[in-house]
């Protein structure tokens, strides 16, 4: 009982913080975590130096290798989430597995040469 009053009372008294740190250093903070973040994400992919190798091919084919190298691609996972395909079994493959982003990097049924004859 008498915690439930401390606690109630607790609750209304006002608090104020002992430090007080400015907008501009917290969001310097944010951006600079977040920087080191997506630097620790990208430190072992390849898709950076996969695009300055672009040959001069026709459009659809080099949009097709560019969201392959960039990952960007429309993965039978995603699309069985919105029940835009039966199952998010990877079709290049026959190993049965998901096809996400990292499956994509170990998948037997894709070759680096003709990558982009699959679309």
């Amino acid at each position: 009982m008498k915690r439930q009053m401390r606690a109630k009372r607790g609750c209304h008294i006002i608090q104020v913080s002992n430090d007080q740190v400015s907008y501009k250093s917290v969001s310097s903070k944010i951006k600079v975590k977040q920087l080191s973040q997506l630097k620790e994400r990208t430190v072992y992919k390849c898709w950076e130096y996969n695009i300055y190798n672009l040959p001069d091919y026709p459009r659809n084919n080099a949009v097709a290798v560019f969201f392959l190298a960039t990952m960007h691609d429309c993965f039978y996972a995603h699309l069985h989430r919105f029940k835009i395909v039966d199952s998010p079994v990877c079709p290049l493959c026959c190993n049965s597995a998901v096809m996400k982003a990292e499956h994509l990097l170990v998948c037997s049924g894709r070759s680096q040469i003709s990558i982009f004859s699959r679309y």
